[in-house]
């Protein structure tokens, strides 16, 4: 046992080093999830639901993928040579997914806090978020009309 903690713990720095540059995404990801997970369980339970273990579990199994994805993404880039490209490029999947769960974010916010003051304020940052910043962003529109139409089959 003694042997595989010295074996483990230089790996563990190696890995912890060449992650570094993405920490900071990596803490912003892990913070905007759970608010994203606090916020689905105040909807759920502001609307008479119980505790769905199910629920959870998928929202868990979803924040593993996507923490797989940047590493994944980012691990690849920096083997390649690519180290700040990759950087990027997790920077960018990073205000991805600040959109899509600052949307669901809001949406939960507006269902949990309904008749209240951040229930506005909830409910008027979904509107601006699901309409008025889909036209600003390249693809983005075009993107969401093909997910609609794929739903509708």
């Amino acid at each position: 046992m003694e042997k595989f903690k010295e074996t483990i713990k230089p790996f563990l720095a190696c890995l912890l080093s060449m992650l570094a540059p993405i920490r900071f995404n990596i803490l912003a990801m892990t913070i905007l999830l759970l608010i994203n997970f606090l916020f689905g369980l105040a909807s759920d339970l502001s609307a008479g639901e119980k505790w769905n273990k199910k629920k959870a579990a998928r929202f868990f199994l979803e924040a593993l993928c996507f923490f797989l994805l940047i590493l994944a993404m980012y691990g690849i880039g920096y083997f390649q040579g690519e180290a700040e490209k990759a950087r990027q490029a997790v920077v960018l999947i990073g205000w991805v997914a600040c959109w899509f769960y600052g949307v669901n974010i809001s949406r939960n916010g507006e269902i949990a806090f309904r008749g209240r003051t951040f229930g506005k304020i909830c409910g008027f940052f979904y509107f601006i978020l699901s309409m008025k910043v889909v036209d600003r962003i390249p693809y983005l529109n075009e993107f969401l009309k093909k997910d609609k139409k794929e739903d509708i089959k």
